[in-house]
């Protein structure tokens, strides 16, 4: 196997392995095992990228470099607030990189921490569940530790410019505490969930609470980065209260701020020793107490649940009624149960679905804040095709499933098109997700706008459907469910038909809708135009053969 870096880095901290009981070589044979490995695949997030075969390819480098255009943008913010109050730039480059850090370890690396292939091949051999626990995190952090540093390095050059190579030399061993920390903190939570739950409960709830986790931050990113302008032209830096180092990212920022600064303050180095604290002690009672039973506890994922738990049928399972046959009727239940129980494509869809519903008002919140703006007389309801823009990645998923395999049945139904079955899964799609989104976005807008712009709310859902039927037909006719739902692979926002339809036909329709307000009695004639378009288009859109797949 071949020789790697990190690990020739690791061998100076040998002894501490020694120290916990645990035997080095064993452990590093397993993370060289896992690191060369690592070479046959591509990271979760960047299975998309298609390259040619060649020798030890590993795309971790895609990530190094997006990671580092994302710290790139943040730049500017942590370095406007630096030049102001270090001691506040250094709090919100913690905040924003534990924030951003989370959503890395939510989204890439949960299934890592979750992994079962490797048990039954190398428990067996001489390897204890410690060591064997201690190969898997070490592994999952050191991917950690290459996109915080990617992601700090913007802010860390600034900072040795402005105040001196103290600051991001002592930034770089916090961010490697803060990283300990935090991996403590999550493998703390999974661990209470794998000991007091099992099977398919087990499962849902670590999928609801991956879920929640994406929506917090995805939401608190948005409101952080729009108000973060506003906060800045307020906020007096000569006044801070002390009970900011009850706050995490506090802890980790102290130890940078004191050594560029020399600041003297007590109640700084406490949280600064705090931290470091947290981080060590945490770490090693996960290790010492935690890591067996978290190893040993992974088998419960594959049990089957003894207790019956209620299912709630879902509330689209009511729409089937719209449809006359009973294959149809049939089909869309079909739709609407897969829908709502395989997990990996609920997780693929839930943070679009947040997306949609919060982007639109996010864009206005400003406007709703200000007490002198009078929503009535402006424009801003425009912003509601956010929402449209967001239903239309939704489509895609319909042709994916993690147990696609299941699709084979769609062949030997007696059916003689598949525009049926089609019909179905798109309504299920709509019905089950789509309406939420497109609902709330509409009504909320109706709220805050007095109920004074219900033409072009209809204007909306009209170009809505339409659009949604000029994507679909761009991205192939495919079955429901038919192909394998891939983290990090399957989406939309790569595939030219979305960056045609969000660029060409979603302003040419929202044009039209604008230019439509200039003539008097414009919107009505332009809905009526809208129908016309929707009728003829629907006509046709399920007109599909079997050899058209």
């Amino acid at each position: 196997m071949k020789k790697i870096f990190v690990l020739k880095i690791l061998d100076r901290f040998a002894f501490l392995f020694d120290e916990t009981g645990m035997d080095y070589r064993k452990v590093r044979l397993l993370l060289q095992l896992k690191f060369n490995l690592d070479r046959r695949r591509s990271p979760l997030g960047f299975k998309n990228i298609n390259l040619k075969p060649g020798k030890d390819r590993n795309l971790f480098i895609f990530s190094i470099l997006f990671y580092g255009l994302v710290g790139i943008m943040f730049l500017c913010l942590v370095a406007m607030l630096s030049l102001k109050s270090l001691f506040l730039g250094n709090i919100t480059f913690f905040t924003v990189l534990m924030i951003f850090i989370s959503y890395a370890v939510i989204i890439e690396f949960s299934q890592d921490m979750f992994d079962l292939s490797d048990r039954e091949i190398l428990l067996p051999k001489p390897v204890t569940l410690r060591e064997l626990n201690m190969a898997k995190n070490l592994h999952i952090i050191f991917y950690m530790l290459g996109i915080a540093l990617s992601f700090s390095l913007p802010t860390l050059v600034f900072w040795g410019i402005k105040f001196g190579i103290l600051l991001p030399i002592i930034s770089v061993f916090s961010i490697v505490f803060c990283l300990f920390f935090m991996f403590f903190c999550s493998a703390f939570f999974y661990g209470m969930l794998l000991k007091n739950f099992s099977g398919e409960r087990l499962k849902d709830i670590i999928n609801l609470i991956q879920i929640i986790s994406m929506i917090v931050i995805f939401i608190g990113y948005q409101i952080f980065v729009q108000t973060s302008i506003h906060w800045l032209a307020k906020i007096d830096f000569a006044n801070i209260s002390n009970l900011i180092f009850l706050f995490p990212p506090a802890w980790f920022a102290m130890p940078g701020y004191i050594a560029a600064t020399g600041s003297m303050n007590p109640a700084a180095y406490l949280a600064g020793i705090l931290g470091i604290g947290l981080a060590i002690f945490g770490y090693r009672f996960y290790l010492s107490k935690m890591a067996p039973s978290f190893e040993k506890n992974l088998y419960k994922l594959n049990l089957m649940d003894t207790k019956n738990y209620k299912k709630r049928i879902p509330s689209a399972m009511r729409f089937a009624g719209l449809f006359r046959s009973h294959v149809s009727q049939a089909l869309y239940k079909f739709s609407v149960i897969i829908l709502s129980r395989e997990r990996k494509l609920i997780q693929s869809i839930y943070p679009l679905l947040v997306m949609g519903l919060v982007f639109p008002f996010i864009m206005i919140y400003k406007e709703v804040l200000d007490p002198e703006v009078v929503l009535s007389q402006t424009k801003h309801f425009y912003f509601m095709y956010y929402t449209v823009m967001m239903m239309m990645p939704l489509s895609i998923y319909l042709n994916y499933s993690e147990n696609y395999q299941a699709a084979w049945i769609y062949r030997f139904l007696p059916v003689k098109s598949p525009g049926i079955i089609i019909k179905s899964g798109q309504f299920a799609m709509f019905f089950k997700y789509q309406i939420i989104i497109l609902t709330v976005t509409c009504l909320g807008y109706l709220y805050l706008w007095k109920f004074t712009i219900i033409e072009h709310v209809i204007a909306v859902i009209i170009n809505c459907l339409i659009l949604q039927m000029i994507y679909q037909n761009m991205t192939g006719r495919k079955l429901p469910f038919s192909e394998e739902l891939k983290t990090g692979q399957n989406t939309a926002f790569r595939q030219g038909s979305y960056l045609l339809t969000v660029f060409i036909f979603a302003p040419l329709l929202a044009g039209m809708h604008y230019a439509s307000t200039l003539f008097d009695y414009g919107i009505f004639a332009y809905i009526f135009l809208q129908i016309i378009g929707f009728w003829l288009l629907f006509r046709n859109h399920y007109q599909v053969e079997w050899k058209d797949l």
